[in-house]
């Protein structure tokens, strides 16, 4: 089972536990993942198990401003990888393929898998 972190703008994290049946992430109060983000809509996004090939695809539910994976707009179904980092509204969503034996184990893994966004190397390296 694959799993999510979710990092609203204030930097509070969530850990949710993917299941193989479609969960909806959005502001409403009736979806499964609510994100309280005023930019992200009531159903803005869907998450799905697809037996057929054995991945997890995301689709905007033609949300009011859009969905990014990895920084680029998504249209329709796309085929989720480990480490994909979803944009909804000014919330991140980090796409797991694994699932994790409690919430901090999650966000462990989460925080050295965040480490490649820092600097390899300085200004002053030539090398």
């Amino acid at each position: 089972m694959a799993s999510i972190i979710v990092t609203s703008p204030t930097g509070e994290e969530n850990h949710y536990p993917l299941p193989k049946r479609p969960i909806v992430i959005g502001r409403g109060e009736q979806v499964p993942v609510q994100v309280l983000d005023d930019h992200v809509s009531t159903k803005h996004l869907q998450i799905r198990f697809d037996p057929s090939d054995g991945c997890y695809h995301a689709l905007d539910m033609k949300s009011k401003n859009g969905t990014m994976v990895n920084n680029r707009s998504i249209t329709g179904d796309i085929t989720l990888a480990d480490g994909d980092m979803i944009r909804i509204g000014d919330s991140t969503i980090t796409f797991y393929e694994r699932e994790f034996a409690d919430k901090t184990d999650a966000f462990k893994h989460h925080k050295q898998a965040g480490q490649r966004d820092r600097q390899t190397f300085t200004f002053g390296d030539q090398g």
